[in-house]
């Protein structure tokens, strides 16, 4: 991984840099290593119910259920 630095605009190319990493070690979808690096150089936790993202270190995956019967 890239080191993340405080200068913004080396921190876009650090960004830049280990979403292709990501999208490459994990098969995600380029929109789906960005947020992930950019959360990960944020140190932020993601929650998701993107199916992408299971499984993956730093995300908290909950998969979408159907909704129940109503009582009415």
């Amino acid at each position: 991984m890239v080191p993340v630095v405080d200068n913004p605009a080396l921190r876009s190319i650090s960004i830049a840099i280990n979403a292709s990493r990501l999208s490459l070690q994990y098969s995600l979808p380029m929109a789906d290593s960005i947020i992930l690096s950019m959360a990960r150089s944020y140190e932020c936790l993601i929650w998701t119910q993107d199916s992408d993202f299971e499984n993956l270190p730093g995300v908290k995956f909950f998969p979408k259920t159907k909704p129940g019967p109503t009582n009415t």
